[in-house]
């Protein structure tokens, strides 16, 4: 699934994510990380935040 925010894209794809910046890689690995860094990159827009809000909570559920 394509992701889109400014000139970053995040693509996620079975726990995998690569992130785009104005078409050029910039990361390649876990989907957590992946949206962390899409969400920095958005410079933390709510509406980014929004979107990924199941997964954030479910991580920090995880870990408590």
């Amino acid at each position: 699934m394509w992701y889109k925010s400014g000139k970053y894209s995040l693509y996620l794809e079975r726990g995998k994510a690569k992130l785009y910046n104005d078409n050029k890689i910039e990361f390649i690995g876990n989907d957590y990380t992946g949206i962390r860094m899409f969400i920095q990159a958005s410079n933390n827009d709510p509406k980014v935040r929004e979107r990924f809000k199941t997964q954030l909570e479910k991580r920090n559920y995880l870990r408590i």
